[in-house]
């Protein structure tokens, strides 16, 4: 029986770093307009009038941040890969605990959420090659040879992730700030809740694998 050539396992990394790039990039020309707009703000702030037309972008920029009912796309392409925290929280440890590590270069990689939304996802292909992998094992025909296997280890480790993101997503969505519109944190068990689900997928490819080559062997 033939088998189809495309794989989500290679489709899923790929089609997460389109996203990024388009999130990415639909913020990036605004974020220089500001940036050159204030090339030193806290001199401009400190020793001259300010612009009137670098306070009206400010004051929009602040709006806009008051009044988000969504996460911003930084914080979304960030968001979709939040099992990459765990790699984050790893270079924190020996570095910044309990702050979060960036590398503070010049803009825009002085900003946390903008590295974040870059790093964040290519922390997250191999996990993203994973979940292609479970969907792809979940379905494959009930025929031999079972490609791709879904390994034990391989069905434990994600459903571990998916259980660990399950957990902190709705936790840190019960313990954020429920009157604050812009909070990130609320719209993380979305993601989370994804992540549950890729967790689950690879823990029956792998149950289903395992029947089918139990039944064939003894047929």
């Amino acid at each position: 029986m033939s088998r189809p050539s495309f794989r989500l396992a290679w489709a899923f990394p790929l089609l997460a770093l389109f996203i990024t790039a388009l999130l990415v990039g639909s913020v990036l020309p605004g974020m220089i307009r500001v940036h050159e707009r204030t090339p030193n703000r806290t001199a401009i702030i400190n020793t001259a009038p300010l612009d009137p037309a670098v306070i009206n972008e400010m004051i929009r920029e602040s709006k806009n941040e008051t009044h988000r009912s969504l996460p911003n796309p930084l914080q979304i392409s960030a968001l979709l890969n939040f099992p990459a925290m765990l790699v984050e929280i790893a270079i924190d440890l020996p570095t910044t605990w309990p702050d979060s590590w960036y590398p503070k270069l010049p803009f825009p990689f002085d900003d946390l959420w903008f590295w974040r939304a870059i790093s964040w996802p290519i922390y997250a292909l191999p996990l993203w090659w994973l979940a292609g992998r479970s969907v792809d094992g979940l379905s494959q025909p009930d025929a031999f040879p079972i490609r791709p296997r879904i390994r034990l280890a391989e069905a434990i480790f994600m459903g571990v992730l998916g259980a660990l993101s399950g957990v902190v997503g709705i936790g840190l969505f019960l313990t954020a700030e429920s009157d604050s519109a812009n909070d990130p944190l609320k719209w993380v068990v979305v993601p989370c809740l994804l992540w549950f689900s890729f967790g689950l997928i690879s823990g029956i490819a792998w149950v289903r694998q395992r029947r089918l080559r139990i039944r064939i062997s003894q047929a």
